[in-house]
């Protein structure tokens, strides 16, 4: 082996890649979803709640086994943590923000349980015309995310 392939196979310091940020990302929007906080699923895993923090964040990489556990605590399967790495990096700032706020994420868990696609059609156009009375100076659209026309 050359100089140059083992400078080339050298260990780099670690940093987070975008995937280590998403999956991270994943963890909280789930934990904030299910209005869990830091210091709960950290016990739940027998880890502190730093530690948490730094998978949410991306800092620290999360092995299977971990993943597995973060699944079944919050009760969604692994491949939820990776169902954006093609679309998306990011949840946008203000989503993880938004929902941090328990009656935020109550809204939605109630708004997702409606059956009829109607009703959530109304709905959500009722909360598009409040905005628009309400604060129309900013974007009609307040999330530009991808979604998909599912039958219930």
């Amino acid at each position: 082996m050359t100089e140059r392939d083992t400078d080339r196979l050298a260990l780099q310091p670690r940093t987070p890649s975008n995937i280590d940020r998403m999956v991270g990302q994943s963890v909280k929007f789930r934990r904030l979803m299910l209005g869990m906080s830091q210091h709960e699923l950290g016990q739940r895993c027998q880890i502190s709640a730093q530690q948490v923090h730094k998978y949410e964040q991306g800092h620290s990489g999360m092995r299977a086994s971990r993943l597995v556990q973060f699944a079944l605590i919050l009760g969604v399967p692994v491949r939820f943590f990776f169902e954006n790495v093609e679309t998306s990096s990011d949840f946008p700032d203000d989503l993880v923000a938004v929902l941090s706020n328990r009656k935020n994420a109550e809204m939605i868990l109630l708004f997702h349980g409606i059956q009829d696609n109607a009703v959530q059609d109304s709905i959500l156009e009722m909360a598009r015309a409040y905005h628009r009375i309400h604060a129309p100076s900013s974007p009609s659209t307040i999330l530009s995310v991808k979604t998909e026309t599912t039958d219930r």
